[in-house]
C-alpha cells in the first residue's frame, strides 16, 4: 500500500510540475499562435528561432510586427503536439527565450484537474489490485477467472484513460503520444477485445454450469 501511495505521489508531481511553469500559454493543434511581447525603448524585435518539440528549427530571423511598444508575430505551423521554444532579440541588444504548448484540445491541466485525474486513476488502480487480491485467494475457479477479468478490464481502462489525458492535456508528453499513438490505441483495443472475450467466455461457462446443476436437481427430484 505504501509503495502504491508513493507511485501515485510521483505521478501527481509529474502532472503538477508542468502546470506551474510559466509560458506563453497552451493552444489548440493547427491553430495560429499570437507571439506577443511588450518592450520599451526599442525600435525593432526579431524572432531568432522557433523550434518544434524535437528542437528542430522551423523559422529563423523573422521580424515581429510593431504597434507602439507591442511586438507580435502570428505563428501557424502548429501541427506537431508538444512544447515549442522560441527566442527573440531587440534593437537594444537584449535577447529573450520563451515557450508555448500545443495540445489536441487546446487546454492544459490545472492543479484541480490534476488532483481529480489522480483520484480517478487511483480508484481504478486500487480496484484492479482488489480484484487481483480476491482472485488470488479465491478457491473457486470461476470466481477467480471473473475477478481476473475485472482486474484486466480496470487496468485497460486506466491505460486508455491515461493515454487520453496525455494526448489531449499534457503537452510535455503529447509529442511522444503523437509518435506512438497508433500503437498504443491498437494495443488498448486488442486488450479490451481480449478482456471482453474472456468475460463472455466466463459468463457462458457459468451459465452452462448453472444449467447442469439445475438439471441434476431435476434428476434428483
Amino acid at each position: 500500500m505504501a509503495k502504491t501511495n508513493k507511485i501515485l505521489l510521483i505521478l501527481l508531481i509529474l502532472l503538477i510540475v508542468p502546470i506551474v511553469s510559466a509560458n506563453l500559454g497552451t493552444f489548440k493543434q493547427n491553430d495560429c499562435v499570437n507571439i506577443k511581447t511588450i518592450l520599451n525603448n526599442v525600435s525593432w524585435v526579431n524572432i531568432s528561432t522557433i523550434s518544434y518539440p524535437n528542437l528542430t528549427t522551423i523559422i529563423s530571423n523573422v521580424a515581429m510586427a510593431q504597434s507602439g511598444v507591442t511586438f507580435t508575430y502570428d505563428f501557424c505551423n502548429t501541427s506537431v503536439l508538444g512544447n515549442y521554444i522560441y527566442d527573440y532579440y531587440s534593437s537594444d541588444g537584449n535577447s529573450y527565450v520563451n515557450d508555448f504548448s500545443i495540445t489536441a484540445s487546446g487546454n492544459a491541466l490545472t492543479m484541480q484537474d490534476s488532483i481529480i485525474v489522480m483520484i480517478i486513476l487511483g480508484i481504478i488502480i486500487m480496484a484492479a489490485i482488489f480484484f487481483v487480491t480476491v482472485a488470488w485467494f479465491s478457491n473457486d475457479q470461476f470466481l477467480k477467472t471473473i475477478f481476473i477479468c475485472l482486474a484486466g478490464f480496470a487496468i485497460t481502462i486506466s491505460i486508455f484513460f491515461g493515454m487520453t489525458i496525455m494526448f489531449n492535456l499534457l503537452p510535455q508528453y503529447a509529442g511522444f503520444m503523437t509518435n506512438y499513438s497508433a500503437f498504443f490505441y491498437i494495443f488498448t483495443i486488442i486488450l479490451l477485445v481480449a478482456v471482453f472475450a474472456l468475460i463472455i467466455w466466463v459468463m457462458v461457462r457459468t451459465f452452462k454450469r448453472m444449467y447442469k446443476m439445475r438439471g441434476r436437481e431435476y434428476d434428483d427430484d
